[in-house]
């Protein structure tokens, strides 16, 4: 594994949010192309207060494990960030986001290598049973994803999100263990221990 790589894909290094790196993160949150379709914060600006207070919050690793995600190759800068968010080990389920935050890594397959190696990690290591997720129905390139690594869509929030005046549903959709490993190969079993060490320091 790369030096500093808590995780790693076959093109990627997973490593923790780096402080240093805050002014690119909040750059990407207030990307129109990207921040147009996430949800919760769709046409909302993040100062750099608001991204210190965001990083904080990423940062508190108690119910999350956030990673940025960084090129083997090249200069190794970060590209997005990415996590496995609200896990409950009682139900043992979780949800998973993916943020390309460059444009240029974007629609090259890069979301379903991270999201694969997220849920081999889920499931593998936290010992999760269900990962679910969910989308602005105006992002209809978020489904394709989801959907080729065996997510099924579970239902649908009318109206749930309000921007620029207009509503929009949120899509959601879910995976189950036993459905991903029917399709999948674990990936990072060997480096679980090592993994969850570096991660809470």
């Amino acid at each position: 594994m790369p030096k500093d790589c808590v995780l790693e894909s076959e093109q990627l290094c997973f490593k923790p949010l780096e402080k240093k790196y805050l002014d690119r993160y909040v750059g990407w949150l207030n990307d129109p192309k990207l921040n147009r379709h996430l949800g919760p914060i769709a046409g909302a600006l993040f100062t750099r207060e608001k991204g210190e207070e965001w990083y904080d919050r990423m940062k508190e690793q108690d119910d999350k494990r956030i990673f940025s995600f960084h090129p083997k190759k090249g200069e190794g800068e970060p590209i997005g960030y990415c996590g496995l968010y609200r896990i409950d080990h009682r139900h043992e389920r979780a949800t998973v986001q993916v943020i390309i935050g460059e444009e240029e890594y974007r629609g090259r397959g890069f979301g379903t290598e991270i999201t694969r190696l997220l849920l081999d990690y889920g499931f593998s290591f936290l010992s999760l049973d269900s990962v679910s997720l969910s989308f602005m129905e105006t992002n209809s390139k978020a489904r394709w994803v989801p959907k080729n690594l065996g997510f099924r869509e579970a239902g649908r929030l009318r109206n749930y999100w309000k921007v620029d005046g207009n509503y929009y549903d949120r899509i959601l959709m879910d995976i189950t263990r036993e459905e991903f490993y029917e399709e999948n190969e674990a990936q990072i079993a060997d480096n679980y221990l090592q993994t969850e060490t570096k991660i809470k320091g």
